[in-house]
């Protein structure tokens, strides 16, 4: 005797309640920036400078003031945003999601399930690593004209050395591929060498660039025997030196598919913000009068290069 169970849907396993995300990428490029704080909506952040310049001495009463300083500024502009959403939580009922929920038809924000902010925060810091960069207060994304990004500051100030012209890698390039990734970033190299000597050993030195641009790099010195990485973080999507510098790559998001890069002194990045980490901090309360969960994050942001003539750029 055997069974018929035609009639019978085929089982499908809902008890386990876990839930995965999709895959996110970090917010990377605000952990290379100077953080200013306080900022409401803006403020000047002011530079300073001098000029010396050597004497000869073995006299005496002579005295020639010599050399200025210079006190300039430059406007930092932050954005005021805000995110919110709502969630009603016995729509998780009729499904096998009541599994994640108390007993009981009186709810808080405390059973609103915790992968749902930890999602919401994530999402956030993948959609601000682009702002960051590609942020323009004239653009008609409501996701990238809150502040003006970096790239679009570097566009505006038209002052930054670019490093695709012959000067530095003979024959100007219109993309960047495994064949001549090794001369991109030489090029870089070379226009760093020719515009701030000193910056070489004077702090950090960071090349933000397309994730696509550092993968043909570690490709290109890979087929040409050039073994200087170890195998562990030095991916795409990691950090790693150019070869025989001081200067990090620095893949972002950012910049996926912008044809530019730029090379920043760690002293001419600046972030603005009200409170720091402030994105990260979420309200959470229960609405008793449509019985909804609701949050709300508010936060501020903007960016400025204090010296754009001191940015290296790569563009095509």
């Amino acid at each position: 005797m055997g069974f018929t169970v035609s009639s019978l849907s085929n089982y499908t396993n809902e008890q386990n309640i876990k839930m995965y995300m999709p895959s996110l990428f970090k917010g990377k490029t605000a952990q290379y920036a100077n953080i200013q704080t306080g900022i409401k909506s803006a403020e000047k952040i002011k530079l300073l400078d001098t000029t010396i310049w050597m004497q000869t001495g073995g006299t005496c009463a002579t005295f020639n003031s010599s050399g200025t300083t210079t006190i300039s500024d430059r406007t930092l502009t932050v954005g005021k945003l805000k995110i919110e959403n709502s969630w009603c939580i016995p729509e998780l009922e009729a499904k096998s999601t009541q599994l994640m929920l108390k007993k009981g038809s009186n709810y808080t924000e405390a059973d609103l399930p915790k992968e749902i902010l930890d999602l919401l925060v994530a999402r956030l810091m993948e959609k601000l690593e682009v702002a960051d960069w590609q942020g323009d207060l004239l653009s008609g994304n409501p996701n990238l004209n809150k502040y003006d990004g970096i790239h679009t500051i570097m566009v505006a100030a038209g002052t930054g050395l670019e490093a695709n012209v012959a000067a530095y890698i003979g024959t100007p390039v219109t993309s960047v591929t495994t064949s001549n990734a090794i001369s991109v970033f030489d090029a870089v190299r070379l226009a760093q060498v020719a515009l701030l000597p000193g910056t070489r050993n004077a702090g950090a030195n960071y090349f933000f660039c397309d994730p696509a641009w550092a993968e043909a790099y570690l490709v290109a010195a890979k087929n040409a025997n050039n073994f200087f990485y170890n195998g562990t973080g030095n991916t795409q999507d990691e950090t790693f030196k150019i070869l025989g510098t001081n200067i990090t790559i620095v893949p972002t998001q950012g910049l996926s598919g912008i044809d530019a890069g730029y090379l920043i002194h760690e002293d001419n990045l600046f972030l603005g913000t009200d409170l720091e980490n402030e994105e990260e901090k979420i309200k959470l309360w229960y609405d008793d009068e449509d019985e909804k969960v609701k949050s709300r994050i508010l936060f501020k942001r903007g960016w400025q290069i204090l010296r754009p003539a001191e940015v290296i750029e790569f563009t095509y």
